[in-house]
C-alpha cells in the first residue's frame, strides 16, 4: 500500500499550489480539510485530492469565471495552451459559449466552454480518462467480498451466470456513454456504476435494456440501496437523493 503523506508534505504541496493547509492533522486525500486561498484570502473546506488535481477552492472558480469574461482572444489561446488545450475558433464569444478545443494529451477535439477549461474540468475525453483510471484502481481494490455491493445471499453458480450474461458488459458501457460517464444524482465522475432501475434479480427481460440503466457513483448507489432497499427504484427516488 502507498505510504500516507506526512502533514509537512501536505503543507508544502498546498503552498506550491497557492493554498494554506489549516488543519492540525491530515486524515487522507478524500477527507475534507480546511484550506485558505493565498490569492483570495478566503477559507473553504475541500479535499486534498481536489487541490492536487487543480480544482482549488470555491473562491478560485468564482475568480477565474469573472476573469474569463474579459479575456482577449490571445489570452484565451495562451491560457488554454497552459492548461493543455488548443483553442481552435477564430473568435472568442465569452466564457459560457461553447468553443472548439483540442486536448493535447488525448489529441481529441470537443466543444466545451472556456469556463470549463480554466476551472479544471477539461473536455469530455479528460473526464472519461480520469474515470477509467479510477475504475481500474477500484477494480483492483474492491474485489469479491471486499466489494461494497457483495451479496452473501448469492451462490457461486448465480454469480457465474451473472457475469456471463450475453450483452451485459455492452449494456454497462452504453449506459455510461449515454450519461457522459457522470453520476446522474450528484454529477461525480469517480467510482461510477451502472444501476438497474427495475430489479436485476426479478426482471430478467430488462437486464440489458439501456432504458433500465442509470449511472450512479458508488456513494449515491450505496445511499440509494440503504434508503430504498435492493428492489425496484424510480428516477424520482434518485432525484430526491440529490436534493
Amino acid at each position: 500500500m502507498p505510504t500516507k503523506l506526512l502533514i509537512d508534505d501536505v503543507i508544502n504541496i498546498c503552498l506550491d499550489k497557492g493554498f494554506e493547509f489549516l488543519d492540525s492533522n491530515y486524515i487522507n486525500n478524500d477527507h475534507r480539510h480546511s484550506f485558505r486561498c493565498i490569492i483570495d484570502n478566503q477559507v473553504y473546506d475541500n479535499t486534498f485530492k481536489s487541490i492536487c488535481a487543480g480544482y482549488g477552492l470555491r473562491c478560485c472558480g468564482i475568480r477565474k469565471k469573472k476573469e474569463a469574461l474579459t479575456y482577449s482572444l490571445y489570452e484565451v489561446c495562451e491560457i488554454s495552451k497552459n492548461n493543455g488545450f488548443i483553442f481552435l475558433d477564430d473568435n472568442y464569444l465569452g466564457c459560457k459559449f461553447k468553443h472548439n478545443f483540442n486536448c493535447t494529451r488525448h489529441n481529441q477535439v470537443y466543444k466545451s466552454t472556456f469556463q470549463s477549461v480554466v476551472t479544471g474540468k477539461g473536455l469530455r475525453c479528460c473526464m472519461v480518462d480520469s474515470n477509467r483510471i479510477n475504475n481500474k484502481i477500484n477494480s483492483l481494490i474492491f474485489v469479491g467480498k471486499n466489494h461494497p455491493n457483495w451479496n452473501n445471499d448469492l451462490t457461486d453458480e448465480e454469480r457465474r451466470i451473472h457475469r456471463s450474461i450475453s450483452g451485459y458488459q455492452k449494456w454497462r458501457k452504453d449506459v455510461f456513454l449515454r450519461d457522459a460517464y457522470q453520476c446522474q444524482c450528484c454529477g461525480s465522475i469517480s467510482n461510477i456504476q451502472a444501476h438497474h432501475l427495475q430489479s436485476y434479480k426479478e426482471n430478467h427481460q430488462l437486464r440489458i435494456d439501456i432504458n433500465n440503466g442509470i449511472t450512479l457513483c458508488l456513494k449515491c448507489h450505496n445511499l440509494l440501496h440503504s434508503i430504498y432497499g435492493r428492489g425496484n427504484t424510480t428516477l424520482l427516488q434518485i432525484q430526491l437523493l440529490g436534493i
